[in-house]
């Protein structure tokens, strides 16, 4: 927390040593609260500093600078040359910028690890320090995340309105304003007092009837400059609000101040900013504008039928091989290997693989054990060094293996806890505890877990309501130690069976709503839930009908893309399935489009079905069945969709 700031700020990824956009931000040394760095990066390779800290004296001081981007063997470098302070105009109606005086007080420079952590080094006022400084907030669709969004972090149109605004008439003060990916707005205030001498405001606001309102802002007195800084010594004072009303170009600054020296008034504002990232205003990009997306056909072995059902980090595939009537087993594990782009097909083995981990060095599958004159199930892990090997822990008479976490290390399913139970119980299992049931309640019991996150303390999937005796598709969470929860939106109205989540389960999807209800307007529609609160549906596809289902399938381990599958009735009537792809800023997206618009690949599907994608999202493995226009034979087809980012 900076100055009484909460500012939530999401993990981002930045290549290291790089400076880039995203690293316009507010940014703190986590030793030194109650000061800090505004740096905006602008276009040709510039970057704009305030530092917003004290003077020897415990009064407060702001430090300006304009840098230079440069490219060094350790990575990017910011370096300000000079940096500034400035004085002499007085607040208020005797505001004269013919007052301003500049005096330059030394050098400074910023490099960063990564978009979470860098340095700040300076030498000024007799002084020299090196800090480690960290973000503390993140700018809408400035970068320092995926070129598609932040699932959650809708971007606005007003994005762009980050930057520095001030008022030619009062030229020397400004305020520097950064819409944050949570859609608060970070102001600071860089003015005068009644003396001429330096003084600054930060403050977090909200959009409220076309106006930013900040209904505290803060400024502080009584630390130190330099070696001599104490945070203990920081004073916050409730200074006043103010509300901005603004455009692209222009705008309006309006304040009330507390304190009599300040009183109220208004200034009109022009741009004198505009960060690299985003544009203003900020236009939604379609998905071909961020990644070159290339198409890849994987081959079938001859008379060979291959259902294809994930998909590693190195484009290595899982599939289901259908086998010979006679060998009394209904499938066999096959494997596509793309470094030397051939399939292998494990004959002497009874397992079924169901998903294959982001390294491809782990497959969870099941298999079956006689019992009497029929069988039951149990899960089983492949390991390149130990192939199948039944897991340990294992208590239930029955149990199918639904789910399994990003990282491998914990599988959820259902199965009969005992042989003569009726429905089957829902579980989790991972190395250390083995086999145990996961919670019900009195409105829920049994279920259908699909997804589980790498600590195993949120489960995802569907239950029975038990008030019915039907399965009526309710999304539900279990978590550790506490009683199922069924999902709903923020109206209240119950969610429907959820698909898939990310690494930590902080991203869960699914479809549609409980039970059926197709006079819900959106009933048919896939959505993200997030434990925090947000919620939304992912939209429709302009040409489909009201009723066309959209079911996710997977999403990226940080839960930013998001793929699934949508039925239509083709023009027969008949209704098929075809794939779609989501993130936060292009909105939904079907795959045949894609394939139309770009002339990659075919749209030679009876069925299109998306089954997986890599860790990252790079590839995208589809599924289905492909019709020769000379046959009336229907054949299973793979292919995988490569999506390359843009430079």
């Amino acid at each position: 927390m900076l100055l009484g700031l909460a500012i939530c700020v999401p993990p981002a990824n930045a290549a290291p040593g790089v400076v880039e956009s995203g690293h316009s931000a507010m940014w703190f040394d986590p030793t030194r609260s109650g000061e800090g760095w505004v740096l905006e990066v602008l276009s040709d390779n510039h970057a704009l500093l305030y530092w917003f800290t004290y003077d020897e004296h415990g009064k407060q001081r702001w430090v300006q600078g304009v840098g230079n981007i440069v490219a060094t063997d350790d990575g990017d470098v910011i370096e300000f040359g000079e940096i500034y302070i400035t004085r002499g105009p007085k607040f208020g109606p005797e505001y004269d910028a013919d007052d301003l005086q500049i005096e330059v007080v030394g050098e400074a420079s910023m490099s960063f690890q990564d978009c979470e952590w860098g340095e700040f080094s300076y030498s000024a006022f007799g002084q020299a320090q090196t800090l480690a400084i960290r973000r503390l907030s993140q700018t809408m669709a400035a970068g320092c995340a995926p070129l598609h969004g932040v699932t959650g972090q809708p971007v606005r149109d007003y994005a762009g309105q980050s930057g520095s605004w001030f008022d030619p008439v009062f030229d020397g003060q400004g305020f520097s304003l950064h819409w944050l990916s949570r859609d608060d707005a970070l102001v600071t205030w860089y003015g005068y007092d009644e003396h001429g001498d330096q003084y600054w405001l930060v403050g977090v606001g909200r959009f409220e009837d076309d106006r930013i309102v900040f209904p505290v802002v803060h400024s502080a007195q009584g630390a130190r400059f330099g070696e001599d800084f104490d945070p203990d010594d920081v004073e916050l004072i409730d200074w006043g609000s103010i509300e901005m009303s603004l455009g692209c170009e222009l705008g309006t600054a309006s304040f009330d101040s507390h304190l009599e020296a300040f009183g109220s008034g208004t200034f009109e504002l022009n741009r004198l900013t505009l960060l690299k990232r985003p544009a203003c205003p900020w236009v939604a990009p379609k998905l071909t504008d961020l990644y070159d997306v290339s198409w890849t056909e994987i081959p079938s072995p001859d008379n060979e039928v291959l259902f294809a059902s994930s998909i590693a980090d190195d484009g290595t595939i899982l599939a289901r091989r259908r086998s010979d009537t006679l060998s009394g087993l209904p499938y066999y594990t096959a494997f596509w290997h793309p470094q030397r782009s051939q399939w292998q097909i494990d004959l002497d083995n009874q397992e079924v693989g169901h998903f294959i981990s982001a390294q491809a060095d782990k497959v969870l599958g099941s298999a079956p054990v006689p019992w009497g004159i029929r069988s039951r199930w149990v899960p089983s892990l492949w390991t390149e060094n130990q192939s199948w090997q039944k897991l340990d822990g294992v208590t239930f008479h029955n149990s199918y293996p639904l789910g399994v976490s990003k990282d491998f290390s914990k599988i959820v399913g259902n199965g009969d806890q005992f042989a003569s139970d009726n429905f089957r119980t829902t579980w989790i299992w991972d190395e250390t505890n083995g086999q145990r049931p996961l919670p019900s309640s009195e409105e829920v019991r049994g279920g259908t877990p699909v997804a589980v996150s790498n600590d195993g303390s949120i489960v995802a999937g569907d239950a029975w309501e038990v008030s019915t005796g039907h399965d009526n598709g309710l999304g539900v969470i279990w978590k550790v130690g506490a009683e199922p929860e069924i999902l709903t939106d923020q109206a209240g109205e119950r969610l429907g069976r959820a698909n898939a989540c990310n690494h930590d389960c902080s991203v869960i999807v699914g479809s549609g709503l409980g039970g059926f209800a197709p006079w819900h307007e959106r009933f048919s529609e896939a959505w993200y839930w997030m434990p925090t609160g947000e919620f939304a549906f992912l939209g429709r596809l302009d040409y489909e009908f009201n009723t066309s289902r959209y079911r996710p399938a997977a999403t990226t381990d940080d839960g930013n893309l998001i793929v699934g599958s949508y039925a239509f009735v083709d023009p027969r009537f008949v209704q098929r399935q075809r794939a779609f792809i989501w993130t936060q800023n292009t909105g939904i997206v079907s795959v045949s489009s894609l394939i139309d618009q770009l002339g990659v690949g075919d749209l030679e599907w009876k069925n299109m079905w998306a089954m997986g994608l890599s860790s990252n999202g790079d590839k995208i493995l589809l599924s289905g069945e492909h019709s020769d226009s000379h046959s009336s034979d229907i054949q299973r087809r793979i292919v995988v969709l490569s999506l390359t980012e843009k430079l």
